[in-house]
C-alpha cells in the first residue's frame, strides 16, 4: 500500500528563524527542502507539500514571484491575508497565529483524508503538542526544524531532521553569482 504524506511548511516562521540564525540576507532553499522530503519518504509515496504563507491584502510583485516559485517547485499554497485592525484609534496590523491553523489542518488531513504521515517544517518547537496527539493516534509524525535542541521533539515525532545552513542561501551571494554568470 502506498503511503500518503502531508507536509506543512510554516513559511513565515522559517523565514523569521532563518534570518535570526544566519542574518537578514539569508533565505530558505525550498527546492532543496522538497527534495529532502522525497528522499526521506518511502519510494512511491504520495506526497502533498503545502506552504502556509502570509500576505497583505494587496499582493506585492515580490510576494507574487515568491508564491509562483513555490507552486512551480511543487508546493500547494494556503494563504493568510493580513488584515488591518483598529484598536484604540491606532491602525495595528494583526496576523493570525498560523501555528493553530497549520496544526488544525494537518490533524484534519491525517484523520479525514487518510494521510498516514504528517511532516511539519518549522523554525522552532511550536508543533510538538500536535505531533504528540497524532503519534498517540498511530499517525507517523516527522519534523524538520531549526529548534535547538531537536530533542524538544523526541517522544512525539517519529523522526526529527535538524535544519542547518545547508538548507539556506544568501540572497546577496546568489545575486553576485548570477551577475558573474552573466559576464
Amino acid at each position: 500500500m502506498t503511503s500518503k504524506v502531508f507536509i506543512a511548511l510554516d513559511v513565515k516562521n522559517l523565514l523569521r528563524v532563518c534570518k535570526g540564525l544566519f542574518g537578514n540576507s539569508y533565505r530558505m532553499d525550498y527546492d532543496k527542502l522538497l527534495k529532502s522530503f522525497a528522499a526521506d519518504c518511502e519510494s512511491g509515496a504520495n506526497i502533498k507539500a503545502v506552504a502556509f504563507v502570509s500576505q497583505a491584502r494587496r499582493i506585492s510583485h515580490a510576494d507574487l514571484n515568491f508564491t509562483t516559485a513555490l507552486v512551480n517547485m511543487g508546493y500547494e499554497l494556503e494563504r493568510q491575508i493580513i488584515m488591518p485592525r483598529i484598536r484604540l484609534g491606532l491602525d495595528i496590523m494583526s496576523e493570525t497565529d498560523w501555528c493553530a491553523g497549520i496544526a488544525a489542518l494537518a490533524t484534519k488531513k491525517a484523520i479525514l483524508e487518510g494521510f498516514d504521515t504528517i511532516i511539519v517544517v518549522t523554525g522552532d518547537n511550536d508543533y510538538r503538542h500536535m505531533c504528540k496527539i497524532l503519534s498517540d493516534q498511530g499517525i507517523k509524525t516527522g519534523v524538520y526544524t531549526f529548534a535547538y535542541p531537536p530533542a524538544l521533539y523526541e517522544g512525539c515525532a517519529r523522526f526529527v531532521r535538524q535544519l542547518n545552513k545547508d538548507y539556506v542561501y544568501s540572497v546577496s551571494k546568489r545575486r553576485f553569482e548570477e551577475e558573474e554568470d552573466d559576464r
